[in-house]
């Protein structure tokens, strides 16, 4: 299996002579940085003087297309892709990946222009691409455009399938591309539930167990990464998931009718798995006693509308913590469902929050005082 390594131009840089590596320690001192904006432009000023016979300058041109892709420079990225399809196949040694450069290509134009000839053309050299093993950095990229694509332009079908290539490909590599799968295993499943909604079937009702399978798995993703590499993009992806099935949950129950149908259109609702590993540890001082039985007062909410997705039940989860009285001290989105947008109004109010216990609360056996509480909101979009 070829894995496509975007800082092997370290290792390249060393064998070069000296007049053709010119720019490559700054190029490459901006990469350790993560500085992807001055890498790229490095990128850029190196080309201009690099010796085209040397034999990785194929490798050469499509890591810098790549590192221009990731910085959003897109015209770069597109030109570094152009030299690989008009002189790649003549080059003293030739383009050994010439479909991966192709996706490079497509991308950029796509990122570009956004028209449907474009997507049309990434969403073909993907597919070419597909069809041989392996899987690279670039591809995944571009199939990480094709669908986020098809989202943006709410064509749901066309999500689905490319979304459905995006995890066929990520998942050819089982360890290095598991949060960008299960992020396209997501974004599908959305998808699936969007496309199929209105349709009084027993297939929407499986479009939530989708979503909550795909929400499981990537608790499980959690627990398994033992040594915490990827923790910070699942632990994201985990929210989004449960704000999906959360508000897809809502949405069924509350549109179902079974008038004149013999499938069963009831939703069952699933208990999510959480990890054993908690987003946010406890404070040792506040883990010996429960939270109290109560709940937040203050500001009314007041919820969003979207032209786009009315009639949808949209969810929001925030992490709140509060002091020894109840008063919301901070707050973290954790995740917003279907549009990020919807979080701010609810992220607002719950800042002028105080968590008040029941009045039989014994306070000597519980507190008002948490630093990791999981609030969850769904409401009907207008």
């Amino acid at each position: 299996m070829m894995i496509q390594k975007i800082l092997c131009v370290a290792a390249c840089a060393a064998g070069l002579a000296f007049g053709a590596s010119a720019g490559i320690p700054e190029f490459n001192d901006a990469m350790r940085r993560g500085d992807i904006q001055a890498a790229s432009a490095e990128a850029v000023d190196t080309w201009e003087s690099w010796d085209k016979t040397h034999p990785d300058t194929a490798l050469m041109a499509r890591e810098f297309g790549f590192v221009s892709m990731l910085a959003g420079n897109y015209e770069a990225a597109r030109d570094f892709a152009r030299f690989l399809a008009d002189q790649g196949a003549h080059l003293p040694k030739p383009d050994d990946f010439p479909l991966t450069s192709a996706v490079l290509l497509w991308a950029a134009e796509y990122k570009l222009s956004g028209s449907a000839e474009m997507r049309d053309g990434l969403a073909v050299s993907l597919r070419q691409r597909a069809e041989i093993e392996g899987v690279d950095l670039i591809t995944a990229a571009g199939a990480e455009a094709l669908y986020s694509g098809d989202w943006v332009t709410g064509d749901w079908e066309r999500v689905i399938e490319s979304a459905g290539l995006a995890v066929e490909l990520m998942g050819r590599d089982s360890d290095g591309l598991i949060p960008r799968m299960r992020r396209a295993q997501m974004i599908g499943a959305a998808a699936d539930f969007l496309y199929k909604k209105d349709r009084l079937t027993k297939s929407r009702n499986e479009t939530y167990d989708a979503m909550a399978d795909v929400h499981d798995a990537i608790a499980a993703d959690i627990d398994a990464d033992t040594e915490g590499r990827m923790r910070s993009q699942l632990w994201p992806l985990k929210w989004q998931a449960e704000a999906w099935a959360y508000s897809m949950e809502a949405y069924l129950t509350s549109d179902y009718a079974q008038i004149d149908s013999l499938i069963s259109t009831k939703v069952e609702a699933r208990r999510l798995v959480h990890p054993s590993v908690p987003y946010v540890e406890t404070r040792p001082e506040l883990a010996a006693f429960p939270v109290c039985p109560g709940e937040f007062k203050g500001k009314r909410m007041t919820y969003p509308s979207s032209r786009a997705f009315s009639g949808l039940v949209g969810s929001v989860l925030v992490r709140i913590e509060t002091d020894e009285r109840g008063k919301v001290i901070n707050t973290e989105l954790l995740a917003s469902v279907p549009l990020e947008g919807f979080a701010e109004t609810v992220v607002e109010t719950a800042r002028s929050w105080t968590y008040r216990p029941d009045r039989d609360a014994d306070l000597r056996q519980c507190r008002v005082e948490f630093n990791n509480y999981t609030y969850k909101v769904s409401f009907l979009i207008g």
